[in-house]
């Protein structure tokens, strides 16, 4: 059975799933709410399938620097569907690979099955290091309302690819 890469993130985000796992000799793995699931339905990947389906999704510049470093950082994105985060690493001696589910879309505390008391514990300041970030996107974005919010110096990098619409700089 041939697969690609994109049909087995579909997947992954259908099942709600957060990240892809392609090591040889096993089943793609579904990380869902922190466990993992085999996803028999494809069969176990060889080395070759796995090193294939890794190969297929980077520019043949990144993958030399994977040739020359065994690892490799970089993003991928299935259009309309969303980014992923993706690592492609050499362990005992074959080619694997780690993708983490980037939605486009921000999704409530509700949706993201949080515990009752965490609505209080998002209003409190964080330390540096611990998602800070990704909470004040989180904020912004579900502010409600069309009040421009202002935060001094934006940050650089978000978890999410939300709308900035409602974030002036």
């Amino acid at each position: 059975m041939t697969v690609t890469v994109d049909e087995l993130l579909t997947k992954v985000v259908q099942r709600d799933g957060s990240d892809l796992h392609l090591k040889a000799n096993q089943y793609p793995m579904v990380r869902i709410y922190g466990d993992l699931y085999p996803m028999q339905e494809y069969g176990k990947l060889t080395p070759e399938q796995v090193r294939d389906l890794c190969f297929s999704v980077i520019s043949p510049t990144q993958r030399e620097r994977f040739e020359k470093e065994l690892e490799l950082d970089f993003a991928y994105e299935v259009p309309g569907l969303s980014r992923f985060r993706g690592n492609i690493y050499q362990q005992r001696g074959h080619v694997q690979a780690a993708f983490r589910v980037i939605p486009y879309r921000i999704q409530t505390m509700e949706e993201l099955h949080l515990p009752p008391v965490w609505p209080l514990l998002r209003r409190a300041t964080a330390w540096t290091g611990v998602g800070d970030r990704s909470r004040w996107f989180w904020q912004v974005h579900h502010a409600g309302g069309d009040a421009a919010l202002h935060q001094p110096e934006l940050p650089s990098a978000y978890r999410y690819c939300g709308r900035p619409d409602r974030v002036r700089a």
